[in-house]
This record gives C-alpha cells, structure tokens and sequence, in this order.
C-alpha cells in the first residue's frame, strides 16, 4: 500500500539549516570520518536526497571540491534556502519517489546521501529502494538511520 509521505510546509527547516551544518566542522564527527573514508574528489557525482538547505554540498565543495552535487528536498522553503546557499548545485523540490526519473541523473551517482532524512518518512523502504537504485556501480550509499530498542522504525516514540 502506497502512503505518501509527509509534504513537510514548515519554515523551521530552512531557518536552522541555513546556518547549521553547511560547514565541514559542523557535521558529527562520525560523519566527516565515513565521508573522509570513501576518498572523494572533484571528479565525483554527489546526490543528497533529503538535502535541507544543502549543507553537505558546501562542505563537499570546500573539502573536497566537489561541484557536481544535486540534492533533492521536500521542503519548499528549505529547497529554495538550498538554491541560494549553493548555486552551483541541482536542487529538486520533490519527494524523491515522485521525482521524474528524466530529471536526475538517469545514469546514477557516485556517491548517494541521505542524512537524517529517509527513516522518518512513511516510505522508507521504498526510498531506500529507490535511492539504492541511484547508486552507480562500484559507488557507495551513506545513511544515517535511528536507533531503536527492541522495536522498528515505525514507531517514533519508541525510537531515539
């Protein structure tokens, strides 16, 4: 059964996120460690699904240099935040399993992220479906996921 997920209208996304984790600094130690691992270059192709104000895509491109970077966002507000932080970027406005498939990059990405973002909506399983199919060859896919105690994702009040 289909659900759709959460159109998220709320402002409150782009108002922290257009300062907070847009530097390299900002973004958890156990993140820039996975990230410092995978040996990205300016050669790579970066998509960021649930991508906020597009902070990943700074730090990428201060770090690493990376400039081939879209991401993809529900959030009208913080999709457009995303736009002015990060012009070089290709940011969509979209849930990612309503985005067209002629849109994106049909032929994958390097590297695909989604930090924070998939596991709390109502389709994880066919986003991480959906994303995992955007992944090129030999590329890699980083997620950040809740913890749970004996229950699934499903259950917010059980999850930390």
């Amino acid at each position: 059964m289909y659900n759709k997920n959460f159109k998220y209208e709320s402002k409150n996304i782009s108002k922290y996120y257009w300062k907070n984790r847009i530097s390299w600094e900002q973004f958890y130690e156990s993140e820039r460690v996975i990230i410092s691992s995978l040996n990205l270059n300016s050669n790579h192709s970066i998509l960021d699904v649930g991508c906020g104000c597009a902070g990943l895509g700074l730090a990428l491109k201060t770090k690493f240099d990376i400039i081939d970077y879209t991401g993809v966002e529900i959030n009208y507000f913080a999709a457009q935040t995303a736009r002015k932080l990060v012009p070089h970027a290709q940011i969509f406005e979209e849930d990612i399993l309503d985005l067209n498939g002629l849109s994106i990059n049909r032929g994958g990405y390097d590297f695909v992220f989604s930090l924070g973002c998939i596991d709390w909506n109502v389709e994880f399983e066919r986003m991480l479906t959906a994303i995992w199919r955007l992944v090129k060859p030999g590329g890699g896919l980083v997620c950040t996921f809740r913890i749970t105690v004996n229950e699934g994702c499903n259950e917010i009040t059980k999850s930390f």
